[in-house]
């Protein structure tokens, strides 16, 4: 007979009979094992993990010898990492994602009567192709609130603490969307921000959140940092074209065909939940310079990435480039996805930025 048990911490156990507890953990972060024997004498045994253990993956086996049968009177301690969530416009390179263990709910892309979910139907590439071939924009929407019902309940059978950290609330539906699914939700305490950002604005909130979640810390501190850095988060962007503004109908057919004529490239900035334009500038030189310089206007920093709708070598060009302001190592590229790509268009650069305290 045998009794198992996701491991996360020490544990204490007391059993009547003769038993072997054994204990691995075969993960990236952790590869140990361990035994321990208790005989009926003993009123209580215990069994110790390495201290520094936290992770998923590690398996508690309790083993018994005999016909008694087996009762387990004791006890254990468990820590139960934060899970955190998020959507595909926060724009986080996978490998990330699945190192830090978040979980991405999907948004869509409609081409006509065709519906994709963003990076599982329809990768980046496939998008940019179809995109650039489409005589009309498609269109975009927000996961539907029972997909973020399915995510939390799914979660909710891992951990007992849920943060959800979404697209600006004002720009999008997909902040309504969770907070509809999560009051469907009941027996985790779950927390819902809105990061009042796009793109790696949002991805940098959701890194940071995740990051603490690993390290053990609560729901109510990841929280109260995440809150701590929205305001030190920007992000500002270079538009290569006009041409999908007016295809979403955000400028007029004169106003487009006047910027591609003249080289004009919107610069334009995210902050607060709200798109500024910030400046005109003539050339895509031009703009690429200007964008370093209002970086660089911010003072040192903690994180920078640098983003890019179909421009991988133009943004592996701006990292270097900017790279007199932070380490080139930990300048992160990642790829704008359907939403952002779909109004914003192909062959745009920008940079997402946290400033330091």
């Amino acid at each position: 007979m045998t009794f198992s048990h996701r491991l996360f911490r020490p544990i204490e156990i007391a059993l009547p009979g003769h038993f072997q507890v054994s204990a691995s953990a075969d993960t990236p972060q952790e590869k140990w094992s361990a035994k321990a024997e208790h005989w009926p004498q003993a009123q209580k045994g215990d069994f110790q993990s390495p201290p520094e253990v936290y992770h998923d993956g590690v398996d508690l086996t309790v083993r018994e010898f005999g016909d008694i049968p087996l009762q387990i009177g004791g006890w254990w301690r468990t820590i139960v990492l934060v899970k955190v969530v998020t959507d595909s416009t926060a724009d986080i390179p996978e490998e990330l994602v699945a190192e830090l263990g978040i979980t991405v709910v999907p948004c869509n892309v409609h081409f006509g009567l065709e519906t994709y979910r963003d990076g599982l139907d329809l990768r980046r590439e496939e998008f940019y192709t179809r995109l650039k071939a489409s005589p009309t924009l498609p269109t975009t929407s927000a996961p539907a609130a029972g997909l973020f019902e399915a995510t939390y309940r799914e979660l909710a059978c891992q951990t007992d603490q849920i943060l959800s950290i979404h697209l600006a609330s004002a720009l999008s539906a997909i902040y309504s969307s969770a907070c509809l699914g999560a009051k469907a939700v009941s027996g985790v305490e779950m927390a819902l921000i809105d990061s009042g950002q796009v793109s790696m604005g949002l991805g940098w909130l959701v890194i940071a959140a995740a990051r603490a979640a690993q390290a053990g810390q609560s729901l109510v501190q990841i929280v109260a940092l995440v809150e701590d850095m929205k305001p030190r988060v920007r992000l500002f962007a270079a538009l290569d074209t006009l041409e999908y503004l007016r295809k979403g109908g955000r400028v007029s057919r004169t106003v487009a065909a006047l910027g591609s004529l003249l080289d004009i490239k919107p610069l334009i900035e995210v902050r607060d939940s709200a798109v500024l334009l910030l400046e005109r500038v003539r050339t895509r030189r031009r703009a690429i310079q200007r964008l370093i310089e209002l970086v660089a206007r911010l003072g040192p920093l903690e994180e920078l990435a640098v983003l890019h709708s179909d421009a991988p070598q133009d943004a592996q060009h701006l990292a270097e480039e900017i790279s007199f302001l932070h380490p080139l190592e930990r300048i992160l590229i990642a790829e704008a996805g359907v939403i952002i790509g779909t109004h914003a268009g192909p062959q745009g650069l920008g940079v997402a930025c946290v400033v330091a305290r």
